[in-house]
């Protein structure tokens, strides 16, 4: 997912044909565009195909994520036409489109929402106003037990839902830390030049993760391994977010942005875990951002 709290600019990637369809390119891969006007929740095969609207309406609805068990997607939203950007809200609706509900509401700009393993909380990120500092909060999928986690944003959840790698503002830039589920014991995870955001963590507790350059619009995808080893698996110029692992861990979705006369362009990318393999799904020229991979 493109980190929710970055400016993004003009990108651009070698592109290698891709392999012949394996385990890993099977799945659904959510996404969000703008081909029916406004930002919209779509899902498709992990190969680029069947593509189908989720959401529908006048309401802008982004980042749509999977439920682990693939039957829902939550997503962020204004609930009604006149709501503004500060005033989005977690949904959550099911992947044939029915179903939709709000799980929060009011004033505060709630975005980013991220499905425990278990599919019994969500946590997500929130903010009052456009300038107010982000922080953490969790809520069950059933809209309640809502309360604060701890200051930050761009939160991932650790396979086994015991730990959360999150990300807030530090001495050198925007660090990432680890807390427990439950918001005790904050620990700083990272600490390096740029900017960095957690996306998704594998089974075998490799963090995948995008760091955003201190002094250049740059960002590319990076994968901690948990011997604390940093592997950077993209380069060159212009911007890159990661999003999902594969369910078997063994390929990467992200979003790749290129700047155009229109304005700014995601298209979404797959590629293998050593960043080879890269494959272009979008192809087109509406502005697609990938979410998730179930």
């Amino acid at each position: 997912m493109r980190p929710v709290v970055t400016l993004v600019a003009a990108a651009a990637v070698a592109v290698v044909p891709g392999s012949a369809k394996s385990a890993a390119d099977t799945g659904w891969i959510s996404f969000w565009g703008d081909r029916t006007g406004v930002p919209a929740v779509w899902v498709m095969r992990a190969d680029g195909s069947g593509r189908r609207l989720v959401t529908t309406g006048p309401m802008n609805a982004k980042r749509g994520e999977f439920s682990p068990d693939g039957r829902f997607l939550a997503f962020d939203g204004a609930s009604r036409p006149t709501r503004t950007l500060s005033e989005f809200d977690i949904h959550v609706i099911g992947v044939d489109g029915r179903g939709r509900r709000d799980l929060t509401s009011g004033p505060s700009r709630d975005v980013g929402a991220h499905w425990s393993p278990d599919g019994g909380t969500l946590v997500f990120q929130r903010r009052s106003g456009e300038f107010g500092p982000w922080s953490l909060w969790r809520i069950g999928a059933d809209g309640h037990g809502l309360r604060r986690l701890a200051a930050g944003h761009s939160a991932a959840w650790s396979a086994d839902g015991r730990t959360i790698a999150f990300s807030r503002r530090g001495r050198r830039g925007v660090e990432m830390y680890v807390m427990r589920a439950d918001g005790t014991d904050v620990r700083l995870l990272l600490q390096a030049p740029g900017d960095d955001f957690p996306a998704a963590w594998a089974r075998d507790g490799r963090l995948l993760f995008t760091r955003l350059a201190a002094s250049r619009p740059q960002a590319d995808v990076f994968v901690r391994h948990p011997d604390g080893r940093i592997v950077r698996l993209t380069r060159g110029r212009g911007l890159r977010y990661a999003a999902d692992w594969s369910p078997d861990s063994r390929r990467i979705l992200y979003t790749r942005v290129t700047m155009r006369s229109s304005g700014e362009d995601g298209d979404v990318f797959v590629m293998d875990e050593r960043g080879r393999n890269i494959r272009n799904l979008s192809k087109n020229r509406w502005d697609e951002n990938a979410t998730s991979w179930r």
